[in-house]
């Protein structure tokens, strides 16, 4: 019989032993668990147009962000248009901005012509080219006239000749070309009137 306190002969120590390690992340599992529970799930796509707005949205891979964005022109106009839009402004990749812009074309947005003229002054020549490709093609020109003339007012000399060059072709009447080059310029050209409104502000009838 073995006192309190003694060990049988030959008894070997307790071992403690590690938490088993997750092999994709070297941590111990409970961890790498914990890690995987803080990464914001993607939403669940119902249909055709919503898995192309969640990978433009939501994957890392590059490639795949701009094949959703030139997928989803066919929903455009309809419901791609918001996420194409946050695309265009927001990703940090040049080409997922540009195949945004390019497929936003078509958009019935009103606020997409302010989009296309804040490409202009992206860093990227390519989301520029889409930005004024946007605008030209747009349906209703007296407001991408309108965004154009702002940019006028840009610091930035490039940003302003580009919107005036663009002007030009849109034939919004005579620019100030030297001044243009010189500083940023106001331009005398606004949306004409509408019929329910006299241009001179004369309300009286004649």
């Amino acid at each position: 019989m073995l006192e309190a306190g003694s060990e049988p002969v030959g008894s070997v120590a307790p071992v403690m032993l590690a938490p088993p390690v997750e092999p994709a992340t070297g941590l111990p599992a409970p961890l790498a668990a914990s890690r995987q529970a803080i990464v914001p799930a993607q939403p669940v796509a119902t249909n055709e147009v919503e898995r192309q707005l969640v990978l433009l949205a939501y994957d890392i891979d590059e490639e795949l962000r701009v094949t959703a964005a030139e997928d989803l022109a066919a929903w455009v106009p309809g419901e791609a248009e918001a996420g194409l839009a946050q695309a265009a402004a927001a990703d940090e990749s040049p080409r997922v901005r540009e195949a945004a812009l390019r497929s936003l074309e078509g958009a019935l947005a009103t606020d997409v012509v302010a989009l296309f003229a804040e490409a202009l002054t992206d860093p990227d020549l390519w989301v520029q080219d889409a930005g004024e490709t946007g605008l030209y093609r747009n349906d209703d020109r007296d407001r991408s006239k309108n965004a154009l003339a702002l940019l006028c007012l840009s610091e930035a000399r490039d940003v302003r000749l580009r919107a005036a060059e663009l002007l030009d072709e849109m034939d919004a009447g005579e620019l100030p070309w030297d001044e243009l080059y010189d500083g940023p310029t106001g331009l005398p050209w606004a949306p004409p009137p509408s019929d329910e409104t006299d241009p001179s502000g004369d309300t009286d009838d004649h």
